[in-house]
Order: C-alpha cells, then structure tokens, then sequence
C-alpha cells in the first residue's frame, strides 16, 4: 500500500502523457481496484499473493482524487474540502470495514479461522458496490471543475 501511495503520482503523470486526464486516470485505477476484489470474491486460489498485492497497490491509488477535488473549489476552501473529504473517507472506511467483519461473521468459524464463504460475500459486495459507484460516477452528466493552471507539474 506504501508502494501504491508513493507511485500515485508517477501513475497519474504516465496517464498524463499519453493523453488520459487525472480525473479518467482515477476512474481506471478505480476500476482496476474493483476487478481485484472481484477477483478475490471469486478466484481466491488463483494467483492469491498477486492479488493481494495488487489490492494493496491499486487501493492506494483513488488518494489522486483529492488534489482534483480540492482543485474544483475556490483556493480559500481548500482546507475545508480536504477536512470534510478526510471526514468522509475515514467514516466510510470504518463502516465499510465494520461491514466485512460482520459479512464474514454470518459463516461459522471453520478449524482454521473464518469460513472462505464470509469473505466471498464481503468481497462480493465490496465488488458490486465499487462497480455500482464507478458506473454512476460514468454516467454521471458532471464533469470535474478542476482548474488547468492547477494541475500537478510534470
């Protein structure tokens, strides 16, 4: 997850040059998030160590919606859309996150731990609600009002 944070922006400007706005690149990085946790919902033998660290990486990645947002509003907001937006992260992480637990908790505990149909479901439904967010933030008729003279220098 350090790896993805890091190399947000390096993604961001490689996205950049070959003509794909930050906004549309966060959309793809996005995407890609929810394919791995499809993929761990339901192919969890297959490539197990590979999915896991792309689901570190790539969920690190939607952090470059934040300067596009902060972007979107006049200079002096600034410091209360980043608050606000933390606010709001922070609070769906911890339900999200007290979510799977309960999700997980349905099965009953199996020899070796949780049972793999509680984690099939959390991730199943973490996988539909990122497809379901993604698609209406596609269909969506706004547009990001980042300012040009604000974007990120290469």
């Amino acid at each position: 997850m350090t790896l993805g944070f890091a190399m947000s922006g390096v993604v961001s400007n490689a996205f950049r040059r070959v003509g794909i706005t930050s906004f549309m690149s966060v959309g793809i990085t996005s995407f890609l998030f929810a394919l791995v946790c499809g993929w761990l919902a339901f192919l969890p033998s297959f490539q197990p160590a590979l999915a896991w660290v792309l689901f570190g990486f790539l969920g690190a990645l939607p952090i470059q919606y934040m300067p596009l947002m902060v972007s979107a509003f006049p200079a002096h907001y600034a410091g209360r859309v980043s608050t606000s937006s933390n606010l709001v992260v922070f609070s769906v992480i911890f339900a999200g996150q007290w979510a799977i637990g309960k999700i997980v908790d349905q099965w009953p505990r199996t020899a070796t731990g949780y049972s793999p149909d509680g984690y099939t479901w959390a991730f199943g439904a973490l996988f539909i609600l990122q497809l379901a967010g993604l698609l209406w933030l596609a269909l969506s008729r706004a547009q990001p009002m980042a300012r040009p003279h604000l974007a990120a220098a290469d």
